[in-house]
């Protein structure tokens, strides 16, 4: 199905951006008003609390750029419904999927944060080492064909505004929209790892990968930056088993 324009809705890109500048309020808030040292490992913080503010920073970094494919999304809604605030309804329902397909991510990241602090703090060499071949595997991942596949599917403009079809049903958007968040995490998920080196709360790295990420998936040419930015990171990786600083998350 082809949409002209639709990536252009602006009830979409009006709640994705407001809702990530809501996100970022506490995000920024948590990040200035902890002790130093907790920007890295777990941010000091349990479990539960930990997937609580991990969801709110995916909030923050990824509903931007959301906004061309959940626009996309409301054009397909309003195609097969005519009441107005139906599809805006049921495409609160794709936002919803969306953002439980980033906070799940949470899990494991709690896991490797642990375990990127206790090397930190234990062997600081092998924990410099691992994260320079973290940062190298991630570069790698950018210039495969997988990466790319998923890239297209989340920028409607590599697209050419391809839009799969969306199904009838109460929970058809919820798991539209999880089914989005699996394609950004393989287009974007490697990205969001480099926290872990360079510390979950480094809020100039948060910045950066947001602005990053955004014009991955809504840029014309964001196939060609995804390459860039694998063999970038490929550098980056080399580059830090000789000067350890340049992670200062390990």
């Amino acid at each position: 199905m082809t949409l002209p324009n639709a990536s252009k809705h602006a009830q979409a890109w009006m709640a994705t951006h407001f809702l990530a500048l809501l996100a970022w309020i506490p995000t920024l808030v948590h990040a200035w008003s902890m002790p130093p040292g907790h920007q890295y490992g777990p941010m000091g913080l349990s479990f539960p609390a930990f997937l609580l503010y991990w969801t709110v920073m995916m909030i923050a970094m990824m509903l931007p750029s959301l906004a061309p494919v959940f626009s996309l999304h409301l054009a397909v809604l309003r195609l097969e419904d005519e009441v107005t605030f139906r599809p805006l309804m049921r495409g609160g329902g794709f936002l919803l999927g969306y953002i439980l397909a980033w906070s799940l991510t949470g899990i494991p990241v709690y896991g490797l944060s642990l375990a990127a602090g206790y090397l930190a703090s234990h062997t600081p060499m092998l924990a410099s080492i691992l994260g320079s071949a973290l940062l190298i595997a991630i570069g790698i991942y950018q210039l495969t064909p997988l990466a790319r596949r998923c890239l297209v599917h989340c920028n409607p403009v590599l697209s050419s505004g391809c839009y799969l079809h969306v199904m009838s049903g109460g929970l058809a958007n919820v798991r539209a929209g999880i089914g989005n968040g699996f394609y950004c995490l393989g287009a974007c998920g490697g990205l969001m790892l480099i926290m872990l080196v360079v510390g979950l709360m480094n809020i100039p790295w948060m910045l950066g990968l947001t602005a990053l990420i955004f014009c991955l998936k809504v840029w014309g040419q964001g196939a060609r930056l995804s390459l860039i930015v694998g063999i970038g990171l490929v550098l980056m990786g080399i580059l830090a088993l000789f000067y350890p600083a340049l992670l200062p998350g390990v």
